[in-house]
């Protein structure tokens, strides 16, 4: 609950990207992923993202010398 001294966090609009995935509830971005909380994604749709959108990892960069 806010109080009346608290000023209303502005909503986010989402950008020509998609939604601002920082602003939305861990159940909204559920909700628009279409994963279920408790048994998150099946081995077969994990398998189609991964395809899609290439492995969960970050690229490797260059080690900074020292």
């Amino acid at each position: 609950m806010t109080s009346s001294t608290e000023a209303a966090v502005p909503a986010v609009p989402p950008s020509a990207d998609g939604p601002v995935w920082h602003t939305l509830s861990a159940d909204r971005v559920l909700s628009i992923q279409a994963v279920s909380e408790p048994d998150g994604l099946s081995s077969a749709e994990a398998a189609s993202r991964a395809e899609r959108f290439g492995p969960n990892k970050f690229a490797t960069a260059a080690a900074e010398p020292r």
